[in-house]
């Protein structure tokens, strides 16, 4: 019986860390993840490829790729990278496009509006 309750112990005081341990371990790894793109734009900046570090957030994996060897390959010849010509137009396109959407996202009429609207025309029109 020592046995048991010495165990059910240990499995009470460790439970709350085996539950927690995934959630833990995500936030972790996207911690790192977070400091290590923007170490990277920190790069970017330095080498006048874009003008701020939340900048290289507005950029997809496929042009993030692009921007590192066309950085990488340039540097090498000792030239300026081509995407320091129009980089940072496609960011503040997008920039904007966000900002429209911030600003509409408000006026959007809400899920339950439109359902509530759906079901009392169908019950108008017999459906």
């Amino acid at each position: 019986m020592k046995t048991f309750e010495e165990n059910l112990a240990l499995a009470r005081t460790v439970f709350p860390y085996v539950e927690d341990h995934n959630f833990y371990i995500e936030h972790w790894g996207h911690t790192i993840w977070y400091r290590k793109v923007r170490e990277l734009a920190k790069i970017l900046v330095n080498n006048g490829l874009i003008k701020e570090i939340d900048d290289i957030f507005y950029l997809n994996w496929h042009e993030l790729s692009e921007v590192v060897y066309d950085l990488v390959s340039h540097w090498a010849v000792g030239v300026k990278p081509m995407g320091a010509f129009d980089l940072q137009s496609k960011i503040e396109k997008r920039k904007k496009i966000i900002e429209v959407l911030k600003r509409n996202r408000l006026h959007l009429p809400s899920a339950s509006r439109r359902r509530s609207s759906r079901s009392r025309s169908r019950s108008c029109s017999g459906e």
